[in-house]
Order: structure tokens, then C-alpha cells, then sequence
């Protein structure tokens, strides 16, 4: 069982994402990712040919990748796990995509992408100032008419912790549909379960991707 929780600006302070990159590449195999999660982000995204690109909180480098396949020509991965950033960037020295990856948003950064993609990045935000503080962050890197695209936890989520288990997860919560109400996200791959509390606040749309202009 690993843990994690976010301070109240929404960046991780303890994170099991510099021990397991290689779960969470797996996972983009999983049906639920495969066949739902990466499809609808990549078809609301729509094109990204010679566009420069953000994807704040990348993780393993999964969506950097493809946005970089999908003809992106500026591409920056940014995340604060380490360990994340490390087999993101050694991926990189060996298939030389051209993606940029960094643990800091340096000033430089501020106002040079036509788009900010963040992928179940909302979640760490444990309260309204940490969100707005967040979205700030993320709009500061956007070029006037950017576009920030956002994946969130569904705030109609299924109350029935068994109802995902099907598709390799469970989402327990003491406080179902609660703004800032913490959600025990359980994945289970291979009887290694792991545990990490998101957060569901109820601002979110009925859609399954945000975006803001």
C-alpha cells in the first residue's frame, strides 16, 4: 500500500510515482485507458500539428509521446516525481522524439504554448485556493487564445466502490459527491494494490474532459 497526499497549493509532497513508472506505462494497456480514457482525450484534443504543447503533470511521458507522434512541434513534459521524469527522459535518449522534460515551471516557460494538457492533475488540488492556484499555473503558460485541456475525476462518479472493479479499479469515499471530498482511488494489477487519495470536487462539468479558453 502506497500513499499519497497534496499540500494545500496541490503539489505532491509524497508521491509513489518516483518507485513505479513502469505500472503506470502498463496501465496505458488497461481497457478502461485504451479503449475510453486516451481516445477521448486525444479526439477532444483534436489537432496538434505544429502546435507547442504542455503536459503538466506527464508522468511516465505516456501523452508527451503521443502528442509528439501526432505532429506537435514543441513538446514539454513537466512533473514533480522524479523517478517519473527519470524514465521519461531516458526514453527520450533512446527513441529522440524531440520532447523536452523538467521538474519546474522556470519563468522562460510562461506564455509559450498554444496548448496545456493535464491528465488527472486536478485531483491533487485538496482545496479551492490549491485548484485556483493550479489552473493559474497552467494558464500561465498559455499563449493568449491557448487552450487548457483537462481530464478529471467525473463528479458523477459510481458511489459503489465494487462497480469499477471490472476494469481494475475502486473508488471509495466517506463523503461521495462532496466538494473537496478526498476519493481512495484503489488499482489492482497483478494482486499489487495501491491506494492514493484523489479528490472530487463538484465545480466540474457533466462531461468526462474539461477545457477552458
Amino acid at each position: 500500500m502506497v500513499e499519497e497526499r497534496a499540500d494545500e497549493r496541490g503539489s505532491i509532497t509524497e508521491s509513489q510515482f518516483d518507485d513505479l513508472p513502469g505500472l503506470y506505462e502498463s496501465m496505458a494497456q488497461w481497457p478502461f485507458r485504451k479503449e475510453i480514457e486516451t481516445p477521448s482525450v486525444l479526439q477532444r484534443l483534436g489537432s496538434v500539428e505544429q502546435m507547442d504543447v504542455l503536459d503538466f503533470g506527464c508522468g511516465s511521458g505516456l501523452y508527451s509521446r503521443l502528442l509528439k507522434e501526432r505532429g506537435a512541434r514543441r513538446v514539454v513534459g513537466y512533473d514533480e516525481a522524479e523517478g517519473m521524469l527519470r524514465y521519461a527522459s531516458r526514453r527520450e535518449e533512446k527513441e529522440r522524439r524531440g520532447i523536452e522534460y523538467t521538474s519546474r515551471l522556470a519563468d522562460r516557460l510562461e506564455g509559450q504554448f498554444d496548448v496545456v494538457l493535464g491528465v488527472y492533475v486536478l485531483p491533487y488540488a485538496s482545496t479551492r485556493e490549491g485548484l485556483h492556484a493550479m489552473c493559474a499555473s497552467m494558464s500561465r503558460l498559455l499563449r493568449p487564445g491557448g487552450r487548457l485541456l483537462t481530464l478529471p475525476i467525473h463528479p458523477a462518479y459510481e458511489g459503489d466502490p465494487e462497480y469499477y472493479r471490472p476494469y481494475g479499479l475502486r473508488l471509495v469515499s466517506d463523503r461521495p459527491h462532496e466538494e473537496g471530498g478526498a476519493v481512495q482511488l484503489e488499482l489492482s494489477y497483478d494482486h499489487l494494490c495501491m491506494m492514493r487519495p484523489e479528490h472530487g470536487p463538484d465545480w466540474a462539468t457533466a462531461g468526462h474532459v474539461q477545457e477552458e479558453r
